[in-house]
């Protein structure tokens, strides 16, 4: 058998993932089966007005996302990136109650945005 060269180990390195979350963006579940028995546990005690309605996204992932739209800082968003970013989350654009000419700020973005939710909810 031929020697190994020097500065070469005869063991591969142990791979590591390297995943970098977007700030205010939680990792996935260690056990994504667990977790989502436990929210569709909790959809179903929402239905049945026994529970809430589970939150996929926290206030931290609503405010990372409201970022990520407001690039330049200006504390606000478009009507237009607004229904994007409804859209992006699967969630109804019908009956909007904001005009294009109309900025959305952070604390509007997230109520509107958990409105939108509980309400995508109580269809299932």
């Amino acid at each position: 058998m031929a020697a190994q060269p020097s500065g070469v180990s005869a063991t591969p390195p142990k791979f590591t993932p390297c995943v970098a979350f977007p700030e205010g963006f939680s990792p996935p579940p260690e056990r994504p089966r667990e977790f989502l028995i436990q929210v569709l546990e909790r959809v179903k005690a929402g239905k049945r007005d026994v529970g809430e309605y589970p939150y996929l996204m926290d206030e931290g992932n609503l405010a990372a996302m409201f970022s990520l739209l407001d690039v330049v800082g200006q504390g606000h968003i478009t009507a237009a990136q607004y229904r994007e970013a409804l859209k992006t989350l699967g969630l109804s654009t019908e009956d909007l109650q904001f005009g294009d000419d109309v900025n959305i700020t952070l604390d509007v973005f997230k109520e509107e945005v958990k409105k939108k939710m509980l309400a995508s909810w109580a269809v299932y």
